[in-house]
């Protein structure tokens, strides 16, 4: 039997309190001992002093950047890891990342949840300097590429082990925080370089867990420079991922982005303020895909002030843009918002005088290196989009309820004429509603706008984008002050505007881009245009109305149902230096270059135009002349009138009827037909004066022949038919009761016997009537008052001054267009026969007209006359030189030989650095009948090329081009007087100047007629 043993707890302490038992190494418990005083030392000195060694050794030989790490703890028991001044420098000691503390806390705990589980993990005072260089480069891609690459080996690379169990790695933190990060970034590659902070950066997150269905929660809170802050707080879960949360962000974004871009733009963004908030929520499914859903979104930009370099004045302002209700999904593909509002936007443009826009000079333009740049940029994406067409815009739906702008303003100023216009458009009201990328459909618009120099636009209607963009909108303008065009008016014409006020109402539908219509009416009253001289009214109407016009794009054709002019006026007056007030009112203007002239006519097939009538009512009209000895002056009212249909498509002229009345009892009528777009077709009008006073008419009476008309009465009845072209006039003249007055001084007036020609037309009755038939071509006559004869005289003496030459020429039986001009060889002054035979014709018409006198210009023309020059300057010094050669007996006599050795000399002479042999080269050849043969020197081609650069080298001055010019005037005067025939002291050498070619290329010295001198 086995007896029952107890334990003796009071003898194993009294073992256990014997420090012999701890310290023998012959008991277990003095090695237990010693492994925990190991492990507590090596935990707490060894294993940080080996970190903080390592961590820098690593860093450095990994980063290729020196570093330093302040103090290391490890606390063996609690598993919690701290590092204290982590620094990463550049090699030139600039910082590049660094913290104050990372601390770790581990936990035990892990082995129960099969999770790496961190109690706290927790990042204090971390900053980096974030810089990109002038190349583009970064210093963090910098150390990214300073890290050693790894060796190569010949062995294939290790598959990676799969995770356990398929999932991920198991990880569990229950604290993670980053507190006080600041980040300094730089660019250098903008001009200027741009800086900015962010920071603090703070972070906090709990929860944090790979394992399924684990949820946590996360806070991240940015601050940015000028006090902007992003507030990014929710829930996360990993796995598997779903996120939901809320966005918060403000600050002067827009000036950042104004700073960062300063070397693209010229305008910089004031102290606005930015704010947007939105929820969202992050998904995965199950087959991997993401889905990203954002509500309630809205952005609020707020005080925006945009100003171009150097002008203290915002070009651009916007109290507040707003969006709001914004939605996003993906992969549904969908964006949409409730609206998007531009609250009190104000916008100054202008054009400078070179016709350049302000807002075009807002973007500065790229060096030509970068346009190189973009130009390879944007054909690498044309190649790829040409190969992978993108995604057609269907795959996404695209949605605002409404955009508005309210209370907006318009500041233009044009300073491209003298006189800058300035047009400001205010209270600017634009909605556009249900907008969005389905095909077809419509959205309602609607525009409201006052101009402050008067007037107002409306509009309202729908639009449409897709497939293609439609239109149906009215708009009416009301009272819309025409004065607003008064600096382009002053362009054209020295004239102010006074008043005039238009308006109109009109209805456009463009069911497709290439079937616009438009139609509606137009009236525009109380136009007074002055001279902004004298400030006196040159026209003006009571009103001009459009009752109904209508334009189709599909048929180009505009239609005008009817024009009514009321009450217009017209001032017309003839200076005393017989120009027109309307001459001496309108801008000289630079001519349009001849290569647009006739782009211009290329532009496409011409608009259909058709008025159905045009009708005026109560006009009146004031005629002055005072280029007259006796200023004349006539007052035209009453007149009324009316044009039928106009049309450019029809052949069928339009019917014309004017009366008025002239002075007190004159009567003034025009009526007929014609077509006013083709009047050589078909146009037949009479013209009718009567009871016209002849005194009246004295002033053109006396300027004509010197006479004054004392009584008289005077009727005209003019009509003209045109038919294909051809001018038929049956005019009548009748003067009744006609008495000459007494005769006046007048320098200009003809000497006609005119009490001859009135006592022999004069009938019993006292009456002059005179039947005027007219045939020719409607571009030919110049009809005047004074009736045909005086035109006949007219056209004759007018002819004879303008063409001298060919009313020289028909006294000698001489039809040439060019009696006038004398033609010589470049380069030489000798007359040649044929010119001498019309110089002497010519001899013969003056000795026929001994007032006259001839001037001879000496004449050239550079170029040719130049060559010719050198050309003979080259020739005679070499025939100079074969010449001397011959003299002196060269042994060589074939003129060849001596050619090409003078040529050769003087050559030399010229071009001492050139290589005769080297220009030998060049004209050496096979001969002609062996191409396989030794190439031979073609001396002919050969010389001639040396002679040639010996007369481009040859030097012409001025001086010798216009002593040429002056010999030749000099022997067109000795043909001129050789025989005798008329005196020298009637042909005049005029200056030297430049001429022009002939057909020939021969120099053409154009002669002139002058009033010969007194004897």
């Amino acid at each position: 039997m086995i007896g029952k043993q107890t334990f003796d707890w009071r003898a194993a302490l009294q073992q256990l309190a014997d420090p012999r038992a701890w310290v023998s190494p012959r008991h277990k418990r003095f090695w237990l001992l010693v492994a925990v005083l190991a492990y507590t030392l090596a935990g707490f000195f060894l294993v940080p002093w080996i970190a903080q060694r390592q961590i820098v050794a690593a860093i450095e030989k990994n980063l290729g950047r020196p570093a330093q790490v302040e103090q290391v703890r490890f606390n063996p028991y609690a598993l919690s890891a701290e590092v204290r001044g982590l620094r990463v420098s550049e090699p030139d000691g600039a910082p590049l990342f660094g913290f104050d503390r990372f601390y770790v806390d581990f936990q035990l705990s892990s082995l129960f949840h099969w999770a790496w589980t961190f109690r706290e993990i927790r990042l204090e005072g971390a900053s980096s300097d974030l810089i990109r260089y002038a190349d583009g480069d970064t210093n963090i891609g910098r150390m990214i590429a300073a890290i050693p690459a790894a060796p190569a080996t010949d062995e294939p690379a290790p598959e990676p082990e799969p995770e356990a169990d398929g999932r991920r790695v198991r990880l569990v933190i229950q604290s993670l925080a980053m507190v006080d990060f600041n980040a300094d970034i730089r660019d250098d590659s903008r001009t200027p370089a741009f800086a900015t902070h962010v920071g603090p950066v703070s972070l906090e997150a709990h929860n944090l867990s790979t394992l399924p269905e684990q949820t946590g929660t996360h806070q991240i809170v940015i601050d940015t420079e000028d006090g902007g802050r992003l507030a990014w707080g929710g829930s996360l879960q990993l796995s598997p991922l779903q996120s939901s949360g809320h966005i918060a962000a403000s600050g002067a974004y827009v000036t950042v982005l104004s700073r960062y871009l300063q070397d693209a733009v010229n305008f910089t963004a004031g102290e606005s303020k930015t704010t947007l908030n939105l929820d969202y929520q992050v998904g995965s499914h199950a087959d991997g895909g993401i889905a990203v859903s954002v509500d309630q979104l809205e952005l609020v930009l707020q005080d925006l002030a945009l100003r171009a370099n150097g002008d203290d004045t915002p070009f651009l302002q916007l109290p507040q843009l707003r969006l709001a209700g914004g939605h996003f999904e993906w992969p549904g593909k969908v964006v949409r918002a409730e609206s998007l509002t531009l609250s009190g936007l104000d916008l100054r443009a202008s054009r400078n005088a070179q016709g350049t826009l302000s807002l075009a000079q807002l973007v500065k333009a790229k060096a030509p290196a970068e346009s190189k740049q973009d130009t390879a940029a944007v054909a690498a994406v044309s190649s790829v989009t040409e190969s992978e067409p993108a995604a057609p815009m269907a795959d996404w739906t695209l949605q605002l309820g409404s955009a508005s702008l309210q209370e907006g303003r318009l500041r233009f100023v044009d300073k491209v004429p003298k006189t800058p216009a300035s047009v400001t458009v205010s209270k600017i009201a634009l909605t556009a509603k249900s907008l969005s990328n389905a095909a077809g459909a419509k959205f309602p618009l609607s525009l409201g706008l006052t101009l402050d120099s008067g007037g107002s636009v409306k509009a309202d209607g729908t639009f449409s984008v897709l497939p293609q963009p439609t239109l149906d909108a009215s708009i009416k303008g009301s009272d819309l002050a025409v004065a607003v065009i008064q600096p382009y008016a002053s362009e054209f014409a020295r004239v102010r505007i006074d008043g005039g006020a238009l308006g109109f109402e009109t209805q456009v539908a463009m069911p497709s881009i290439d079937a616009l219509a438009v139609e509606g009416n137009l009236s525009f009253a109380g136009l007074d245009v002055r001279d902004a001289a004298d400030g006196k009214r040159l026209l003006a109407w009571r009103q001009l109305a459009v009752d109904h016009y209508a334009y189709r794009m599909a048929d180009n054709a505009f239609d005008v149902s009817e024009v009514a002019l009321s009450a217009p006026y017209a001032r017309v007056q003839v200076n005393a230096d017989q120009t027109t007030n309307v001459q001496q009112l309108l801008v000289k203007r630079a001519e349009p270059a001849a290569a647009n002239k006739s782009g211009d006519k290329d532009s496409g097939a011409s608009t259909a135009v058709t008025i159905g009538k045009i009708s005026l009512s109560k006009g009146s009209a004031d005629f002055a002349d005072r280029s007259l000895p006796l200023p004349f002056a006539t007052h035209i009212t009453q007149l009324e009138g009316e044009v039928s249909t106009l049309s450019t498509t029809s052949r069928n002229p339009a019917k014309l009827r004017l009366n008025g009345q002239v002075n007190d009892y004159g009567v003034a009528r025009i009526q007929g037909k014609l077509t006013p777009f083709d009047p050589t077709v078909d146009t037949d009008i009479r013209v009718l004066f009567r009871n016209i006073e002849f005194p009246d008419l004295s002033p053109y009476t006396v300027k004509f022949a010197g006479r004054r008309i004392d009584s008289g009465r005077l009727e005209v009845s003019l009509q003209y038919r045109i038919e294909g072209g051809a001018l038929k006039g049956d005019n009548s003249v009748v003067i009744s009761d006609l008495q000459l007055g007494e005769k006046l001084d007048q320098p200009d007036a003809m000497n006609l016997p005119l009490g001859l020609a009135i006592a022999l037309l004069k009938d019993s009755d006292g009456k002059i009537q005179v039947d005027l038939p007219v045939r020719g071509n409607i571009d030919d006559p110049q009809f005047e008052l004074g009736g045909v004869i005086r035109n006949a005289i007219v056209q004759l003496i007018t002819g004879v001054v303008t063409s001298p030459f060919r009313f020289l020429g028909s006294l000698v039986g001489m039809d040439s267009e060019q009696f006038d001009q004398i033609a010589f060889e470049p380069g030489l002054s000798e007359v040649p026969p044929p010119a001498l035979e019309q110089l002497s014709k010519l001899t013969e018409a003056l000795q026929k007209r001994p007032n006259l006198a001839l001037e001879v210009p000496g004449a050239f023309v550079a170029a040719p006359d130049r060559a010719a020059l050198q050309a003979q300057r080259v020739t005679a010094q070499i025939e100079s030189a074969i010449e001397a050669l011959r003299a002196g007996k060269s042994r060589e006599q074939s003129r060849t030989v001596l050619q090409r050795k003078v040529v050769e000399e003087l050559f030399h002479a010229r071009f001492p650095d050139d290589s005769l042999k080297d220009l030998q080269a060049g004209f050496r050849r096979p001969p002609p009948d062996d191409p396989q043969g030794k190439p031979q020197l073609d001396e002919s081609a050969y010389v001639s090329e040396l002679q040639g650069r010996l007369e481009q080298a040859e030097a012409i001055s001025d001086a010798d081009l216009e002593a040429l010019a002056t010999a030749r005037a000099q022997a067109v005067v000795a043909a001129l007087t050789q025989s005798g025939a008329i005196a020298a002291g009637r042909v005049q050498i005029k200056a030297v100047e430049t001429a022009e070619l002939d057909q020939r290329g021969w120099v053409v010295v154009k002669l002139g007629v002058i009033k010969a001198p007194a004897p």
